[in-house]
């Protein structure tokens, strides 16, 4: 199950687990994280009640984790879920990480360290704009697609104009499974409802003191990332907290935004909105 963020995916696939009597793999790219519970709306204690969860929260932001990690993770699980079920439930919204599991991934040449160490140097002497102007001279056209703010996104792309590093290798083992793409869509205004009421809930929950605590570890690659690089601008007295409040807000509708342009690229997915449990019931018995 697929679908941008706030979408409803986390309610309803925990319905439709119980309903299946099966489990739930997180195919989340930041729910994965340990440290990130309330930033990422990773599923609560009470909501995963009653319905096995795999993959969520088990790795450490300190931790190189990968799409190509996931996947081979995600095959031991269904190895042995599929041992004593005939289903299971892939649920999230990470396209990249749907996509390692499900059709398999190329491998890339491993990145030159020293231009990453460099790279790395750069941003801690000189700041992120030392990042944009880099890339700016490299290829201006690259540059402004790419996401401006986000340091890890600016050195990888750095790389790749320096070193090629896009080189195939060998494509990782497909699954032996049959798969049943569903995604979750909402009309555009009614999503950003969900996404302000959303950012709006975390807060109350504490997302503050959350990301207060990862101050310390705010240049590792799993932080760069929405709600968490507005929040650390506002503990670091750059923009108020009704200024942190909107952007979190914004960015995360543009990043919906980006989901589903990649979902929508994505083919034979049967698409449906939150409210329709029974459609998508019947269209999982004809597949089973």
């Amino acid at each position: 199950m697929l679908g941008p963020t706030a979408v409803g995916k986390t309610a309803l696939s925990i319905e439709l687990a119980k309903y299946l009597d099966t489990v739930i793999l997180s195919a989340d790219a930041r729910q994965c994280f340990s440290e990130m519970k309330i930033g990422t709306a990773s599923p609560s204690v009470k909501e995963q009640a009653g319905v096995p969860h795999f993959l969520l929260g088990h790795v450490s932001i300190a931790e190189n984790y990968s799409a190509g990690e996931f996947a081979r993770q995600a095959r031991k699980v269904l190895d042995d879920v599929f041992k004593t079920k005939t289903t299971a439930l892939l649920v999230g919204g990470s396209g990249l990480y749907i996509k390692a599991l499900c059709e398999g991934l190329d491998e890339f040449k491993p990145v030159n360290q020293k231009l990453r160490d460099d790279l790395q140097t750069l941003f801690k002497s000189d700041g992120i704009a030392a990042l944009q102007d880099k890339l700016k001279r490299l290829n201006i056209d690259k540059f402004n697609r790419i996401d401006q703010k986000n340091p890890q996104r600016l050195m990888r792309a750095i790389e790749i104009e320096l070193e090629g590093t896009t080189s195939q290798i060998k494509s990782v083992e497909k699954l032996p499974f049959r798969f049943l793409y569903v995604g979750l869509q909402l009309e555009r205004h009614v999503l950003r409802v969900r996404i302000d009421k959303r950012v709006e809930q975390m807060l109350e929950e504490g997302l503050l003191e959350e990301v207060k605590n990862l101050l310390p570890y705010q240049h590792l690659n799993a932080l760069q990332t929405v709600g968490y690089r507005e929040c650390f601008d506002f503990l670091q007295d750059k923009i108020s907290y009704a200024e942190m409040a909107a952007q979190i807000k914004t960015h995360t509708a543009q990043y919906a935004k980006r989901q589903m342009t990649w979902f929508k690229k994505v083919p034979n997915v049967h698409w449906f909105e939150p409210q329709e449990m029974e459609k998508i019931k019947t269209l999982i018995e004809t597949f089973v």
